[in-house]
This record gives C-alpha cells, sequence and structure tokens, in this order.
C-alpha cells in the first residue's frame, strides 16, 4: 500500500504520508499523517524527520542522524539501530512540517475541497 497521499484541488495542496507502523512512536503514531514540504537539500535537515523515497520504491519516514556527501544516517524512535542510505538511492525527500490525526487530515482535505468547489462553482 503506497501511504504517501497527494491532494490538490485548484486552490491548495497537500502532500502527506501516512505513517504505516510504530517505527516513530510516540513522536509520530501509527496512522497518522506527516504534513510534507519540499526538503533543498537533506544536509539543512539535521536533527529533523524527513520522508525519503528511494529508487527501488522504498519510503522511510526518520530522523536525519547524519550527513556525508555520499550517505544518510537516519533513525527512528523505536528502532534499536540506525538505517544508513547511499544519496545516490534517494529519489526524493520531504520535510516532516506538521504531524497530524487522522480526523484532522480529514477535515483538512474536506476544507480544501470546498474552497476550490466555491472558486470554482
Amino acid at each position: 500500500m503506497n501511504t504517501l497521499v497527494s491532494t490538490t484541488d485548484g486552490v491548495g495542496y497537500v502532500r502527506a504520508f501516512r505513517m504505516p507502523d510504530d517505527s516513530m512512536h510516540p513522536r509520530i503514531m501509527m496512522g497518522e499523517f506527516a504534513l510534507l514540504a519540499d526538503c533543498d537539500d537533506i544536509a539543512d535537515e539535521l536533527g529533523n524527520e524527513v520522508l525519503l523515497q528511494l529508487d527501488d520504491g522504498k519510503s522511510h519516514l526518520r530522523t536525519v542522524q547524519e550527513c556525508s556527501a555520499r550517505t544518510v544516517t537516519l533513525s527512528g524512535y523505536n528502532l534499536s539501530g540506525c538505517l544508513t542510505l547511499r544519496r545516490c538511492d534517494i529519489a526524493s525527500a520531504y520535510r516532516v512540517d506538521m504531524i497530524v490525526s487522522p480526523r484532522t487530515f480529514a477535515l483538512m482535505t474536506e476544507q480544501y475541497a470546498d474552497q476550490a468547489e466555491a472558486c470554482h462553482g
């Protein structure tokens, strides 16, 4: 199941990732949505949560622990070790701006749809 959700309606644009497991609990609980923003350089995100999409289709939402010219080291709250990825394997990177519950995400996307209908209707 792809847990990356994009909603566009002409008025607003929301890119979010639904947390599929408890690897970031208690910071991000399973089922909650991480609202995402584009990340120009992952090296600027040390200590922050990011979503990395890899060339093989996998996604990892973790905290950036270390960056070098060739690798990025990530950690989760409930993982025993760190995950080190090669930068050349990263297809895209997003910064986590906000964490919201499923109910709040539904209300947000419903509001965007209502605004779009008002503008175009």
